[in-house]
């Protein structure tokens, strides 16, 4: 697995200039406009949470010149992420070149570090992308692309800098959403509503407890972030903490919202979700992850990967032998109808 340094080679020379140490050019924006993944960072970074409505390009450059002048009043959590990574490769651009020129001396080691520590995690016939994409002024650490393509932001490689075993963490992380989605792609219920929510439960709960990620990098952002990124991690590391002594009601809680979605009342769900400290995929999914392996071992975890239905089913299932009563009758009817 290549590290693809397309994107980050044309951003960096953009980075130097925004400075005044290197000319700006019109030509560069015209250069990281073309590139293929910028499509998905801007998608990645709504205007707002709640309206679906991509970034332009134009958006997002004035993002970058407001984080050289020092702005900070942006509209919606992702732009005030994207531009705090903005911020971060301003000051520390030096800092992110010798992180790429350590990443590509060790890049054949990472490669296999990473492709190991997936598969044992994924079915055997999981497919994974060829190359990493490495960017900045994303909105997140990492995602995968509509293609099934991994972007990673240099930024969030940077902060992992004094541990490169949370380096190996973090790029398996995203690898393993990766390979998951080459799996849910060929779901026959793919272009169902409902699906995509409930394939993010599954992804981000199976990741996060065959492999982690999520949790380490909210306690890094809590140690060294600031403003509402270090507020929103704060909160989801409390709730996380407490999610044992709470698991039960909170499950139900959720499950009478997703029945809600699986039924088609997706405002009701996505209403519900915005409420949350973050997506439920990373404490709702987890619980359901660790509880299914805890009940049955990690082969029945690992036979669910293709199918979210076949997953929420067996976590339910596991539940109830563990005493543990989270599902309505309804719900459950709706999930046996589902499931392939």
């Amino acid at each position: 697995m290549r590290l693809d340094l397309s994107f980050i080679s044309a951003l960096m020379p953009m980075v130097r200039g925004l400075k005044g140490e290197t000319p700006s050019l019109d030509e560069q924006w015209e250069l990281i406009s073309r590139q293929p993944c910028v499509t998905d960072i801007l998608e990645n970074g709504f205007v707002r949470e709640e309206d679906g409505r991509s970034l332009t390009v134009e958006e997002w450059k004035a993002l970058w010149r407001g984080a050289v002048a020092g702005q900070q009043a942006v509209p919606g959590f992702r732009q005030r992420y994207m531009l705090q990574n903005m911020q971060v490769a301003l000051t520390h651009t030096s800092a992110l070149e010798q992180m790429l020129a350590h990443l590509l001396r060790d890049e054949d080691s990472l490669s296999e570090q990473i492709v190991a520590r997936v598969m044992i995690n994924l079915p055997a016939h999981a497919q994974l992308p060829g190359a990493i994409t490495l960017a900045l002024g994303t909105c997140s650490g990492g995602f995968v692309d509509r293609q099934g393509g991994i972007v990673v932001d240099l930024v969030t490689i940077h902060a992992l800098a004094d541990d490169p075993s949370a380096i190996i963490q973090f790029l398996a992380h995203e690898t393993w959403h990766a390979g998951h989605w080459s799996l849910v792609a060929t779901h026959p219920r793919q272009h169902e509503p409902w699906l995509g929510p409930l394939a993010q439960l599954q992804s981000e709960g199976m990741v996060n407890h065959l492999i982690g990620g999520t949790y380490e990098l909210m306690s890094r952002t809590v140690r060294t972030g600031h403003g509402e990124a270090q507020d929103r991690a704060a909160r989801f590391l409390d709730y996380a903490d407490t999610m044992d002594a709470h698991s039960q009601p909170r499950m139900v809680d959720y499950l009478e919202h997703l029945d809600a979605l699986i039924a088609g009342n997706t405002v009701e769900y996505e209403s519900f979700v915005r409420q949350l400290p973050d997506n439920p995929g990373y404490l709702h999914g987890v619980l359901m992850a660790k509880t299914i392996e805890d009940v049955r071992g990690r082969r029945a975890l690992l036979d669910t990967t293709p199918d979210p239905v076949a997953f929420l089913l067996t976590a339910i299932q596991a539940f109830q032998e563990i005493g543990c009563d989270v599902c309505s009758p309804v719900l459950w009817e709706r999930l046996a109808a589902l499931s392939r």
